[in-house]
């Protein structure tokens, strides 16, 4: 029921459905003979205005995401012992792995930024937990093999990278991952 809730709020706060929704409300009740709902039309159109003159002024929201990226200071670790990496990272692409190759996908930075640290840190060691749902469908490629693969293709021992097939999502890796290290390091 949350997920589906989520899913029917997150649909009406992107800002394209908003202002659709906004302006089709505001032309539905503007001709009403009702007081109140051609008050509510008027909201619903000034409301849609201003989320496009707002949106429309791109320095406006860059300095928001600007705003909330430095909001919390980076803190760079020093000698860590491990390093953990969410999934998410690959694409699944049969024919980059076929040409001993490995496609990334929107939030690469996640694997760069630990090959990184790898390289800095030679004692540390990886600690990713992948896709579960690739044992379900044996026709896709998991993120496991990818990642398994990345890490050869730079070189990386095999003895200090740590891949489990055991999560679908952020919420179950991060369980995962707690459950793991509790075992082994605690």
């Amino acid at each position: 029921m949350f997920f589906t809730l989520s899913k029917i709020i997150g649909f009406f706060l992107k800002a394209y459905n908003l202002i659709f929704f906004s302006i089709l409300i505001y032309i539905l009740l503007s001709k009403s003979r009702f007081t109140f709902l051609r008050g509510l039309s008027y909201f619903f159109g000034f409301f849609a205005l201003f989320v496009i003159i707002i949106g429309g002024f791109n320095y406006i929201p860059n300095y928001l995401i600007w705003k909330f990226e430095n909001f919390i200071e980076i803190q760079k670790p020093v000698n860590p012992d491990g390093i953990i990496l969410l999934g998410g990272s690959f694409t699944g692409s049969k024919k980059a792995l076929d040409e001993n190759q490995v496609g990334l996908g929107g939030k690469a930075e996640r694997v760069v930024e630990a090959l990184r640290l790898l390289n800095d840190n030679k004692e540390a060691k990886l600690l990713f937990v992948a896709d579960a749902s690739m044992l379900v469908n044996s026709d896709l490629l998991s993120e496991a093999e990818q990642a398994k693969k990345f890490f050869e293709i730079f070189k990386i021992n095999p003895e200090r990278l740590i891949i489990k097939k055991l999560a679908n999502n952020t919420y179950q890796e991060s369980i995962e991952i707690a459950e793991y290290l509790r075992e082994k390091w605690w």
